[in-house]
């Protein structure tokens, strides 16, 4: 079907043999609303665009294509705004000695019952939110000695309004304005939407009087964070596609904290920040560092000076 349609919508094929016999089972065929819609049939240069009706499959109006090419382009122009919002929002501040990492995942179809189905499915809220924090709590690179955020256990959560839960490393009577080195918040909305700010990625490292990126700190970060996003999903039968994107305040003049040739301390990040949009399938979170490599590849090989760049078993130079 997929050569017939341009372009090809996502469809997700899962296994489920049988206990007696691991040779037979059923197959489930998952298709899920597309963002890309529409989509053209090709085969036999037919070259339509159809849609579902009362009666079965019809061929969309003229009109019935333009809105949805304006609902795709709405979408993607949406994608492009998720960061900027997650970083006005933090309640975390970039310094001089201490950059931060954002991190964002949203739903591309809206769902505002993903939250409600998940509480479901774990049982009530507080185990949700037992899943949620166990998801992080699994080592995401090979290098223990590397320090990262989510090491720090999430010791709080609470409401924030109706629609929002903060996960936090930090004690409600701590001051966010002055965080400590591995802080961070994890804020989940009721529509599966969620973005992180976490402290402890970037900082001056004596004896270097330039700020330090600490890659696999990054790289470790935003797996524990996919992980948590990709719990809450699989709790809550999310298949669809979702926008992830990061951002790296802090960066201008800062160096690798591994040792490449010619790397280090030779090359400084020569921007503010970086910041990179993705659209994935919920799926692919289940291959979380091929999620990170292509979220974070372009940084890292700026700061290294390396293409061949694998955070997830480096220790720091």
């Amino acid at each position: 079907m997929q050569t017939s349609i341009a372009e090809a919508p996502h469809i997700e094929i899962r296994e489920y043999p049988t206990d007696a016999d691991a040779s037979v089972g059923y197959l489930l065929v998952v298709i899920p609303q597309s963002a890309r819609a529409p989509h053209q049939v090709t085969v036999g240069g037919n070259l339509r665009f159809y849609g579902r009706g009362a009666t079965g499959n019809r061929v969309l109006t003229e009109g019935e294509i333009a809105r949805l090419y304006e609902r795709r382009r709405a979408w993607e122009q949406d994608a492009k705004e998720l960061l900027d919002r997650a970083v006005q929002r933090s309640r975390f501040t970039a310094t001089a000695n201490q950059g931060l990492l954002h991190a964002v995942a949203a739903p591309v179809l809206p769902d505002h019952a993903i939250w409600d189905r998940a509480c479901t499915r774990a049982g009530d809220r507080a185990e949700l939110l037992a899943v949620l924090k166990a998801s992080t709590e699994e080592p995401q690179i090979a290098t223990p000695d590397v320090p990262q955020p989510f090491r720090t256990p999430i010791r709080e959560w609470e409401d924030l309004g109706s629609d929002r839960v903060r996960l936090s490393t930090l004690a409600r009577d701590q001051d966010p304005t002055n965080p400590s080195m591995y802080a961070l918040d994890v804020d989940v909305w009721r529509d599966g939407s969620a973005e992180l700010t976490s402290a402890g990625i970037i900082w001056r490292l004596p004896p270097h009087a330039e700020n330090v990126i600490v890659e696999p700190a990054v790289a470790g970060t935003v797996a524990s964070f996919l992980a948590l996003v990709g719990a809450l999903y699989e709790l809550a039968g999310y298949h669809g596609h979702l926008d992830i994107g990061v951002a790296v305040e802090g960066l201008q003049g800062a160096v690798s904290s591994t040792e490449h040739p010619g790397s280090f301390p030779q090359l400084r990040y020569n921007a503010a920040d970086y910041r990179r949009v993705e659209r994935f399938s919920a799926s692919e979170l289940a291959a979380r560092p091929n999620v990170v490599r292509r979220l974070l590849g372009h940084l890292f090989e700026a700061t290294t000076g390396s293409t061949d760049v694998e955070p997830f078993t480096w220790a720091p130079g």
